[in-house]
């Protein structure tokens, strides 16, 4: 953590210069040091200072690309996808933290563009739990998005439903359609990947009673 002096201001940005040998009497972080966020949304940022007695907590926002995250009092809005980098400054003392954001594009599909599909019925897990209402799972094969798990329930089972699309017809090897699944933290801000693989093959794989495992530590 640094203490940084404000130099001057151009085109609505305070530049600074950063005093690394300055004496602080607090430290002040960003939650997270990465943050995953997908176009369209918002949420309200925070920070968290130690010891916690500290007596003034208001702070500053900046951002590096205000064509991807704009910022508005404390709350972050994504509006373009790409990377960026945002800081946050505390009104006292004037120290600062930096977080990286990632801003991807909304798990959005055109059915139409795909002229096969089949449906996966999983058993999803986080840590051993069933993932919260702020958690999605997402399809993809390479970067490109191929469907979203739905929740449903028979009787006491509770389950995600894919309907996962495919330029072929069938298992086809040579066209590497094999999906790759993707956990979105909505609170957390965070993107994780399942160990679990399928190809595509025109099949319905998993039911009910027999799902397939989608499991993350």
């Amino acid at each position: 953590m640094a203490i940084i002096t404000p130099l001057f201001a151009s085109c609505g940005l305070i530049e600074f210069e950063i005093d690394e040998s300055a004496q602080q009497a607090y430290d002040m972080h960003i939650e997270s040091d990465t943050l995953h966020v997908m176009k369209g949304e918002s949420f309200r940022l925070s920070v968290s200072f130690t010891p916690d007695s500290v007596s003034n907590h208001e702070v500053f926002w900046q951002t590096e690309h205000d064509s991807i995250i704009f910022i508005y009092g404390n709350d972050l809005m994504a509006v373009g996808e790409g990377d960026t980098h945002i800081s946050a400054i505390s009104v006292q003392d004037r120290i600062a933290d930096t977080c990286f954001v990632r801003v991807f594009s909304p798990w959005e599909i055109d059915s139409h563009e795909y002229p096969y599909d089949m449906v996966l019925y999983a058993d999803v897990k986080v840590g051993g739990k069933v993932p919260t209402d702020s958690m999605l799972v997402g399809a993809f094969v390479g970067s490109e998005f191929r469907g979203i798990g739905r929740w449903q329930q028979v009787g006491d089972v509770k389950f995600m439903t894919f309907r996962l699309y495919s330029h072929f017809e069938g298992y086809n090897p040579e066209a590497g359609e094999r999906f790759r699944f993707v956990l979105y933290d909505r609170h957390r801000h965070t993107l994780r990947n399942f160990p679990q693989r399928i190809d595509f093959d025109g099949e319905t794989h998993g039911s009910p009673g027999n799902l397939f495992e989608l499991h993350l530590p």
